[in-house]
């Protein structure tokens, strides 16, 4: 089963060897066409075409031409998947017009099956490869030629062989191309700023897409014999999966493998479970055929390849499982890679990231203290004044009420702003799940503001405590904004997750005459921080300020 690219990414060189490809398959078209063509005007009886021949191959010719000029420019026009069928097409209808000419035109069977491959895999070759043998078929189906069905079995013959082996070259190709953008992918995906649960997910997200699985699971255990940690990750999990505790008979289950040991189990093929020895080089081996069953009855799948992880200060393994297709050798010895580069990547984050929280430890709890000498104690001296001023006035004064509804404010603020104080000295873990956190800020706003803010957050979308915390923060200051610069008394919220990119967008409608272009500061600068954008959308009907931020 060939594996599955990964979606969205823009990678310069991947990008660059597909244009490659793509001139040389258009310059390719355009020879044969060329070529073609001029056989069939300067030596008619070579390739002994009927009155439609000509026209048919003219048009070819110029549509080829206008391809390769595409090509040349970049115009996405040429990548298109269907050109190789219509290039099928094309050629079956000359084939047809030209008569018994079908050994002149088999080399572009080879070039239509070769430049799908290129494009789509194996797959589209066999297809393609299989309607060449059709067309074949057919144009061959009013020609009456002697000796015709021999020949005819041997362009079959021809154009089946070399279409399978053009279609796994293409699909070679293709999976090195895809392999590329995953160790790219895999290099680059690490944002300290979403924590360290983040990045791991992110990586096991990328690595389980690849291979088309059902989940990706990383067991890590403590040097020493210290706790075992599972964690999980399956098609549309949350963005930041934790590591959960688990007992030593589970861990004994899933890590007990021989150390340094590449295994590729496939239960219901009928080749045995396979080991790789530690020697790059040596042969691969039967491995324990129980522990395997075992192992994959846990991952609750039929065929996984599995490697082991050594950290600094724990080591373990990591399994890809899947049911149906059996992965291959191939992808096993690739999972080393995969994990080879990604264990430096999280190392460094690690570090990175207990360096950060120490830092940001030590600044928090200075900041609380700053907080509470500068803002809090005046507010308390202010309290103590009006409580004195209220009882100067006596209760039977008619400023007594108002005196009293001070007080109360100062001490509100008083209490608001040490839970604030308390909040900053302590580390920010926030919620793992949006719509809550996102719930009790629309309840803040909307006792404070008077503005009603509308929900459209999907239910389970968890993205960890850091982002989380970004995100409200994000949306915070939006409603801020509205109930600060507009007259408005409603606001929506909408929250979306696109492959790898999260999308808040904020929006109100006019109520007064549409405002004059703007870009919020603030969330522009905490958005670009995250290594995303920020952009204002601005209609008749209303305003939306859109936030993008790459996972």
């Amino acid at each position: 089963m060939p594996a599955h690219s990964i979606p969205s990414e823009n990678i310069p060189a991947i990008e660059e060897s597909a244009e490659a490809d793509s001139r040389i398959v258009n310059r390719l078209r355009l020879v044969l066409a060329a070529a073609a063509l001029c056989s069939a005007v300067i030596d008619p009886a070579l390739v002994g075409f009927r009155s439609a021949a000509l026209p048919l191959l003219s048009v070819y010719f110029l549509g080829s031409f206008f391809l390769c000029a595409c090509a040349e420019s970049g115009a996405p026009l040429v990548r298109a998947r269907g050109w190789p069928w219509v290039d099928l097409c094309c050629l079956v209808l000359i084939l047809v017009a030209a008569g018994n000419a079908t050994s002149l035109y088999g080399v572009f069977f080879f070039f239509i099956i070769l430049s799908g491959a290129l494009r789509r895999g194996f797959d589209e070759g066999a297809r393609l490869t299989l309607g060449a043998a059709l067309g074949l078929l057919a144009a061959a189906a009013g020609d009456r030629a002697p000796g015709l069905a021999a020949r005819l079995l041997l362009d079959l013959m021809l154009v089946l062989s070399i279409g399978y082996l053009l279609s796994q070259l293409g699909e070679q190709r293709l999976q090195a191309r895809r392999r590329a953008a995953l160790l790219h992918a895999i290099a680059h995906c690490a944002n300290p700023r979403l924590g360290l649960d983040h990045t791991v997910t992110a990586m096991l997200e990328r690595t389980r897409a690849h291979f088309a699985a059902a989940r990706c699971v990383l067991l890590l255990a403590a040097h020493g014999g210290g706790r075992a940690t599972l964690r999980t990750v399956e098609a549309g999990g949350p963005l930041a999966a934790p590591a959960q505790d688990i007992d030593g008979a589970l861990a004994g289950i899933l890590g007990g493998f021989p150390a340094g040991e590449t295994v590729a189990y496939r239960r219901r093929a009928l080749a045995v479970p396979l080991v790789r020895c530690p020697d790059a080089h040596a042969d691969w081996v039967r491995a324990d055929d129980q522990a395997c069953a075992r192992a994959a009855e846990l991952l609750g799948a039929d065929n996984f390849i599995s490697v082991p992880v050594s950290l600094a200060h724990a080591s373990g393994r990591v399994f890809v499982a899947r049911c149906g297709a059996a992965f291959t050798r191939a992808d096993a010895l690739f999972l080393t890679h995969v994990t080879d580069q990604a264990v430096p990547v999280a190392e460094n984050l690690a570090l990175l990231d207990r360096m950060a929280m120490s830092a940001a430890s030590a600044e928090r709890k200075r900041f609380a203290l700053n907080l509470h000498d500068t803002a809090v104690q005046p507010y308390i001296g202010l309290s103590l004044g009006l409580a004195a001023l209220r009882r100067k006035a006596g209760p039977d004064n008619p400023l007594a009420p108002d005196l009293d509804a001070l007080a109360g404010m100062a001490q509100q603020t008083i209490a608001d702003l040490r839970a604030y104080a308390g909040s900053v000295a302590r580390h920010p873990d926030g919620e793992t799940f949006c719509l809550a956190a996102l719930a009790r800020l629309s309840a803040q706003v909307q006792q404070q503001w008077g503005i009603q803010v509308l929900l459209d957050v999907p239910p389970r979308v968890a993205l960890g405590g850091r982002l989380t915390a970004e995100v409200v923060q994000i949306v915070r200051e939006g409603l801020n904004n509205i109930a600060k610069h507009t007259a408005v008394r409603q606001g929506v919220v909408r929250l979306r997750r696109r492959e790898h990119v999260l999308q808040i967008r904020i929006d109100n409608a006019h109520a007064e005459a549409e405002p004059a272009p703007f870009m919020p500061r603030s969330i522009s600068e905490r958005a670009a921080v995250l290594g995303g954008r920020t952009y204002v959308r601005r209609a008749a009907q209303g305003t939306a300020v859109c936030v993008e931020i790459p996972l």
